[in-house]
């Protein structure tokens, strides 16, 4: 059976308060990173999009 990955928007893993959305599609995830300047991580923490720093 096939692991469903989510990936969560965040400031970082472990800031659970700072999540704006859980999403099934990468795509979707990495859009709203971008519109909150936050980071996108897989369900075992690792770091798959960072957003830009000013």
């Amino acid at each position: 059976m096939r692991e469903i990955t989510i990936y969560r928007v965040r400031k970082s893993f472990k800031d659970i308060k700072s999540q704006k959305g859980a999403f099934f599609l990468f795509e979707s995830a990495v859009k709203t990173a971008k519109k909150h300047r936050l980071n996108v991580y897989d369900n075992k923490g690792k770091l798959l999009y960072e957003s830009k720093k000013h």
